[in-house]
């Protein structure tokens, strides 16, 4: 009965069937991995709000500290206490943010009405980590909100009709404002969060009859997601902000519906922004309706300058801020071993990252999970091939199970992928992921997070890591593997973490010495090290010998490279350009350390016979060159005009560029002309700096901007060194030669061009 409602209301869902359906079955109860403190909530209301303010002291298990969610009865619907007691959920005790927003019910969810003047706070501003119970502590007011909401609208249309007592009519009310009106409109900022949150929000409307969720991400059909939009209710709606502006701005009837939306919710604020999605929040945001008739709940792990100018953009000024995460309390990642390598070069990337994983099925015997993120989608579809092809060298063999999930994946296809990573109990299986997977989805079990190359930042570093050693786990351990370029990301960007230093011979050495302990005695050492074995049962749960493979990691990469197309190294070489320009500042490293240390990695990791080339313009259009350069110089490892060396670059056929006579480097490689002591000249490209050097054949003389097209004067020369000259006797006053001149310049004699 169960399972023929839930295929009934999946029905209805603004998403293809199959994957709605394919993603609640599996989905499994929702993890209590929540935080946990006895410090009592304190609270700030305020406009502005600090980053010191007073929050919540928290832990990483559930405690019986905590209120129960039983304490909520009179304040939330009992039948949603109910969803929440019951399976999937089983849930007794509150997190922390669950206890800090819940007991504001029920006046959080009253509906707006003009003459009320009371002082309950309506929009919240809420700082929580992830993984701290948040889904549910906007969940369940969106919820409450949308039944005020309808019971409310209903008995008025139905006293205005003259029928105060028709219960049967304020139920075909209900039905036709939840078909026009949307309860509640929640922003996540990737696809895999927001079809978890639909998730829980289907589970937890279960008790409540007719409530429906829809879901508008992108990777999937928008015609079919208007078609399912049309049939059904639209209580609460979920989606990515790049598809809910799309079909804001380009669907009539998505508009109409969303324009009533009475609470606006944006979960994992902080990584919206950081994404770039801060347009689309302004731009639906001017969709809905304005504060204070919108209510709106912002939840961030980090309440940043940014986070607080969207807040006093689109919180009602008297919004209130609940902050829990102690500022005395350890990161939620510090109980987690963590470890970084920096490579003695690109050779050892590869054979290095399969003795991490080796090290992880040999250390969880028969629960090994481990997710391998990398910087781009390319990367990610490379490493998954070559870690298939030597899965084999892995103890546990063909038993080894490998998900891949990137961005060139259809939604459909990302959201299969993510189910069966999460629900997989083969107890050696790997997930290899670009970003899409970092943050906000929940993958219970994960033994190990290697991270390969520098992520975005170093918040993204701790999202990635938290991934494992979640709740109640305490063996999760994560490990990040650097190029010698990347090694300054740790000193500069990692230096409040704490992660220590892992050689690649160490590492080495650890894990053959693990595979000679279980060679030795394979029945003992799994006995010896597997907490109860998972699926699998009785049979081993790796090869006979795992020494052999171990051992030969060294030697996969020639083999490997007889298989690889050129075309795809290249491809994989040049998004990784476009990645690192961005992270150079990050790393503390140089353009070409970045360019060098790419084209090494195309040969010693990639396999290429030589290095590959990347013209002039192609490495300008990505940001290698250009204007900014002069103005960087040295201090950011620039190609600046002054303070750094680049003649190597400017006819160096391996570095695959080189400088068209200093155009983007903002200088000639020439001696100077007309007795001139610099050599140098300003860039051409953009000609909005306001002036020009001499060129040859024409006067060394300044000129100022010629935008009015009156001012092309030339300035007087008082000496041969300060760049002036006098005027012409036969200039006009504005400092044009005249129309009867004798002596035409040379810009007038190619053409009269003024």
């Amino acid at each position: 009965m169960v399972v023929r409602w839930l295929g009934r209301r999946l029905a209805t869902a603004a998403v293809p069937t199959s994957l709605i359906r394919h993603s609640i079955v599996r989905a499994g109860p929702v993890s209590t991995r929540w935080a946990s403190s006895a410090a009592k909530l304190r609270e700030t209301s305020a406009p502005d709000v600090a980053e010191d303010a007073p929050a919540l002291a928290e832990s990483d298990a559930v405690s019986s500290e905590q209120p129960e969610f039983s304490t909520l009865k009179g304040r939330v619907s009992d039948r949603t206490l109910q969803a929440i007691a019951r399976a999937p959920f089983n849930i007794r005790h509150m997190s922390p943010v669950q206890a800090a927003v819940l007991p504001l019910l029920p006046e959080l969810a009253e509906p707006y009405d003009p003459n009320n003047t009371s002082e309950s706070p309506r929009d919240l501003l809420v700082k929580a980590r992830t993984g701290t119970g948040k889904t549910l502590g906007f969940l369940i007011p969106a919820i409450e909100a949308r039944l005020k909401a309808l019971d409310k609208q209903a008995q008025q249309a139905v006293t205005d009709s003259g029928m105060n007592s028709d219960r049967h009519a304020a139920d075909r009310m209900k039905r036709t404002l939840a078909r026009r009106e949307v309860g509640a409109l929640i922003l996540s900022p990737t696809r895999e969060l927001a079809t978890q949150i639909a998730n829980e929000a289907i589970k937890l409307s279960a008790n409540h009859s007719g409530l429906e969720v829809r879901l508008f991400v992108g990777g999937v059909s928008k015609q079919m997601q208007m078609r399912e939009w049309m049939k059904g209710r639209r209580d609460i709606v979920v989606g990515t902000p790049g598809r809910i502006r799309d079909v804001l701005e380009n669907e009539p009837v998505v508009k109409e519906a969303l324009s009533t939306a009475k609470l606006f919710i944006l979960d994992e604020a902080d990584t919206l922004l950081d994404m770039g999605f801060r347009a689309e929040i302004d731009a639906i945001a001017d969709f809905l309706p304005p504060t204070p008739e919108r209510q709106t709940f912002m939840f961030s792990a980090t309440v940043s300058p940014a986070i607080r100018d969207v807040a006093r953009e689109i919180l009602n000024r008297k919004h209130k801020f609940i902050n829990c995460v102690s500022n005395d309390a350890p990161p939620v990642h510090a109980h987690i071993p963590q470890h970084y390598t920096v490579l003695p070069d690109a050779t050892h990337q590869l054979p290095h990252v399969l003795r991490l994983l080796a090290q992880d099925q040999l250390t969880n015997v028969g629960k090994s999970k481990t997710i391998i993120f990398l910087p781009t989608t390319k990367l990610t579809k490379l490493f998954a091939s070559y870690i298939r092809e030597l899965a084999n060298s892995l103890p546990a063999g063909p038993r080894t199970r490998i998900f891949e999930i990137h961005s060139l994946l259809n939604q459909n296809q990302r959201s299969r992928t993510s189910d069966r990573f999460r629900n997989d109990n083969s107890g050696a299986s790997i997930l290899i992921s670009s970003d899409v997977s970092a943050r906000g989805v929940d993958y219970p079990g994960v033994t190990r997070v290697i991270q390969v190359g520098v992520p975005t930042s170093a918040d993204q570093y701790v999202h990635r890591v938290g991934r494992t050693g979640r709740g109640s786990a305490r063996t999760g351990r994560a490990d990040l593997v650097l190029l010698p370029f990347e090694s300054g990301f740790v000193k500069w960007q990692l230096h409040n973490i704490p992660i220590k230093s892992l050689t690649v011979e160490q590492l080495e050495s650890e894990v053959l010495a693990l595979a000679q302990t279980h060679d030795e005695s394979p029945g003992a050492y799994v006995q010896k090290n597997a907490s109860g074995l998972r699926g699998s049962g009785s049979r081993a749960p790796f090869v006979p010998k795992v020494f052999p493979g171990v051992s030969g990691l060294n030697e996969v990469l020639p083999a490997l490279h007889e298989q690889v197309e050129e075309d795809s190294i290249r491809d994989t070489v040049a998004s990784l350009l476009g990645y690192y320009v961005g992270r150079i500042s990050d790393a503390r490293c140089s353009r070409d350390d970045v360019l060098n240390g790419l084209k090494e990695w195309a040969v010693q990791t990639g396999g290429l016979p030589a290095p590959p080339h990347f013209s002039h313009s192609f490495l300008t259009r990505l940001g290698f060159m250009g204007q900014q350069d002069q103005r960087r110089g040295s201090r950011q490892g620039g190609y600046g005009m002054r303070g750094r060396d680049t003649s190597s670059f400017r006819h160096d056929r391996e570095s695959g560029f080189r400088s068209r006579e200093g155009r983007d480097f903002g200088h000639r490689d020439r001696a100077p002309r007309d007795g001139g002591d610099s050599g140098y000249r300003t860039p051409r490209e953009g000609r909005d700096s306001g002036y020009r050097t001499s060129r040859e054949g024409r006067d060394p003389g300044y000129r100022t901007p010629r935008e009015d097209g009156d001012s092309d004067f030339r300035t007087p020369r008082e000496d041969g060194d300060s760049g002036y000259r006098k005027p012409r006797e036969n200039r006009n006053s504005d400092g044009r030669p005249s129309r009867d001149s004798s002596r035409r310049q040379p810009w007038m004699q190619r053409g009269q061009r003024k």
